[in-house]
């Protein structure tokens, strides 16, 4: 691998976040740096070799969910859209669980209609990821848990249990007065 030098003004410049001789980041940004870094391309076919299941897809995951590019997830939602075998397609919401932002959240719909139960079952897996990592509340992923108790598939209704349990806890944890009070 080569590298070459980054021009972070440049950089800086092109995500938007030099205003007036001051910098205001954000972790978006910060993802949105590696992506470019990293390269969509290099992202895309990653997210191919995940969903093919080739050796060092573990190694795509975990790359993959540590910066979150939007272009993975973008090319998780098209090849769930393809015509692809449906093992791939699951392997696409299946990553897309580990990549997703909250903007994910509008494809849930589509994901839980799908005639396919693995779809399903990843599709309701996407919320409850987003929600155990503090990426959207439970004001913003309650409307699709609150659906998804009524969906037909059992694994769903059993994610959407457990994420309320995990949810419970947080909020319990988080109501504790702590020692040093």
């Amino acid at each position: 691998m080569s590298s070459r030098p980054v021009d972070w003004k440049a950089l800086a410049q092109e995500l938007g976040v030099l205003h007036d001789g001051q910098e205001g980041t954000s972790v978006d940004d910060y993802r949105r740096a590696l992506e470019l870094l990293v390269g969509e391309e290099v992202i895309r076919s990653g997210v191919d070799h995940y969903v093919a299941g080739g050796q060092g897809m573990d190694l795509v995951a975990g790359v993959l969910s540590r910066i979150r590019p939007r272009s993975a997830m973008e090319r998780c939602y098209q090849i769930f859209n393809s015509n692809a075998d449906i093992e791939t397609r699951r392997s696409a919401i299946d990553l897309m669980r580990m990549v997703a932002d909250r903007s994910a959240l509008a494809w849930v719909p589509e994901f839980l209609a799908d005639p396919d139960q693995g779809v399903q079952n990843w599709g309701i897996e996407v919320v409850e990821q987003l929600l155990w990592t503090g990426t959207i509340d439970e004001s913003e992923g309650g409307p699709f848990l609150r659906e998804a108790e009524r969906h037909p598939s059992e694994h769903v209704r059993k994610v959407v249990e457990r994420t309320r349990e995990m949810l419970r806890k947080r909020w319990d944890r988080d109501r504790e007065p702590s020692e040093s009070t």
